[in-house]
């Protein structure tokens, strides 16, 4: 039995959303296939807020020459840990996300800034080099946008800040193993936006079932 961690950053509105449906899709095809592993799901837009401010900033600084904590930074350190915790313990995560001016929502990227932490999900080794420390893990990064970015120009790939990012860092932190589904370009093509969602959600139920 294995744990599917779910990081989802979007505002829950009343408005459909095209990257929840996409999640939706996805979920309950994987959820026929492994009716025993546990999902959690986390929406960083909805949860409270843990930036790298001047108490995170002030943590890392003590942490690393043993000074004392405050009551509050001891509070806010906890919680930014069980982040942390829940993330290593997982064996599969799916980040779904609208994309928001070429990248991703600010509230998932502070969750990276989290969970982007030595030495538990990484860590530099005796010969200064990068180390992951999550191995035999796998990433799924389901995404909307309104613009078409990744056909065969690969000019417009470039400008998907967003998953070039998690890929990179999920790299890093030793996972290889990761893929992404995009449903794009709906803006630009209202007459074929329901094909275009169709094939996308289509993408997600054939790939959780071997996820």
């Amino acid at each position: 039995m294995a744990q599917l961690l779910a990081i989802i950053a979007h505002p829950m509105t009343d408005k459909m959303s095209t990257s929840i449906e996409l999640y939706k899709n996805f979920i309950e095809s994987y959820k026929q296939t492994n009716p025993n592993d546990t999902i959690v799901e986390r929406n960083v837009s909805e949860e409270p807020k843990l930036p790298f401010d001047d108490t995170a900033l002030s943590i890392y600084n003590k942490k690393s020459t043993g000074a004392t904590l405050t009551r509050y930074e001891r509070a806010i350190n906890n919680a930014r840990q069980s982040y942390v915790d829940e993330f290593v313990q997982s064996d599969k995560y799916v980040f779904v996300n609208p994309m928001y001016n070429f990248f991703l929502p600010a509230e998932m990227k502070s969750y990276m800034d989290i969970i982007m932490q030595i030495p538990d999900t990484f860590e530099y080794n005796d010969q200064s080099k990068l180390q992951g420390n999550l191995l035999n893990k796998k990433v799924l990064h389901l995404q909307s946008s309104g613009d078409c970015f990744h056909s065969a120009d690969k000019k417009l790939q470039e400008l998907d800040l967003g998953d070039k990012y998690l890929k990179t860092v999920f790299n890093i932190m030793g996972i290889d193993d990761y893929q992404s589904i995009f449903v794009e370009g709906m803006d630009f093509d209202p007459k074929n936006s329901q094909s275009i969602l169709n094939r996308g959600y289509q993408s997600a139920k054939q790939l959780a079932r071997v996820f």
